[in-house]
């Protein structure tokens, strides 16, 4: 079977397109992980970009892959991204309110902040949830209780070492 977040875009943004008629448009992030060759086929529909933690080189990367959201077009064009998911690296999706978010100082939480955590974090711990709650914490600490303005979300997924 081959893989193609493509064509399932395609499909999702000719329903949504017909069904709406452009009255509401949706980001979306789809993503296949291929367990025996370790590679993360993904497409994207205007979500904000993932981020891939590389544990071999301690590297941060966004998977860019800019596209209208589904149902802004008549025909969506969107590219198969592929990303090499070697043992101990992590994934990072998550919503813009993670990085919009504001401290009581109205600073946002920002792109940059969040890559240095994944960076920092990425290395020293080893399964997702605990990236995951290391990421929550430093969150929390800089937001200093005040509300955010949209939905927060993050999901972490890590490759752990293969069995030998």
């Amino acid at each position: 079977d081959s893989i193609d977040v493509v064509k399932t875009l395609e499909r999702l943004n000719t329903m949504i397109y017909e069904t709406m008629k452009r009255k509401r448009i949706m980001s979306f992030f789809y993503a296949v992980l291929d367990t025996q060759s370790h590679l993360i086929h993904s497409a994207n529909a205007g979500h904000n970009f993932p981020y891939h933690f590389r544990k071999k080189d301690g590297l941060v990367s966004a998977v860019e892959n800019v596209s209208f959201p589904l149902g802004a077009r008549k025909k969506g064009v969107f590219r198969d991204v592929v990303v090499e998911f070697g043992e101990g690296d992590a994934l990072l999706l998550y919503t813009d309110g993670l990085v919009e978010s504001k401290n009581p100082s109205s600073e946002p939480f920002g792109y940059k902040r969040l890559e240095e955590i994944l960076a920092r974090h990425g290395q020293v711990t080893r399964e997702a949830q605990e990236l995951k709650e290391a990421i929550h914490q430093e969150f929390e600490q800089f937001t200093a209780g005040c509300q955010p303005d949209d939905d927060v979300t993050a999901l972490v997924l890590r490759r752990s070492k293969t069995p030998a």
